[in-house]
């Protein structure tokens, strides 16, 4: 799971994505026998990985992701819309 946490920070401080695009980004599991992709994963990404002999399978739950960031003198909220839920404030 840290994996995917470490995917929506780099998008969201260095690839400059905004929250809901960090975490709303298509995901990747490789484990030591499988590669587990979603649906809408990047089908060049994923050809490429069969041509490294990567055993494919969609799955559309990989994890779930809440992001909370300060912009300036505000925090910014993102749930994930694979776990059906919202962000709200307390």
């Amino acid at each position: 799971m840290a994996r995917r946490i470490k995917k929506v920070i780099l998008n969201y401080l260095f690839f400059d994505y905004d929250l809901q695009k960090a975490v709303t980004e298509p995901r990747v599991q490789i484990t030591l026998h499988d590669t587990n992709v979603e649906d809408n994963f990047d089908r060049r990404v994923i050809d490429g990985l069969k041509l490294k002999s990567h055993n494919i399978h969609h799955n559309t739950s990989l994890s779930v992701v809440q992001a909370v960031v300060r912009q300036r003198d505000k925090l910014c909220a993102e749930s994930d819309f694979r776990k059906g839920g919202y962000p709200a404030g307390y």
